[in-house]
């Protein structure tokens, strides 16, 4: 049971949570694949260090921490 108190901490996503978000990523394709969608995604560990961290990142995120684990 999930005590009430602790609430879910929302930071900026980071360099080290690029594995991560591409594990998400790649789930979340395989899901939609799994309902039709014939999309090609790319969105991989690498690419997510290379276009969102730089001088000019192409964009930022958020991720979710409940008790200092990134949600799943």
């Amino acid at each position: 049971m999930r005590d009430p108190a602790v609430a879910l901490i929302i930071r900026p996503a980071l360099a080290s949570d690029a594995q991560s978000i591409g594990n998400l990523a790649r789930q979340f394709a395989s899901y939609l694949s799994e309902l039709g969608d014939l999309t090609d995604f790319k969105l991989t560990a690498n690419a997510y260090l290379r276009d969102g961290f730089g001088t000019k990142p192409a964009f930022s995120g958020l991720v979710a921490e409940d008790q200092g684990k990134g949600a799943r």
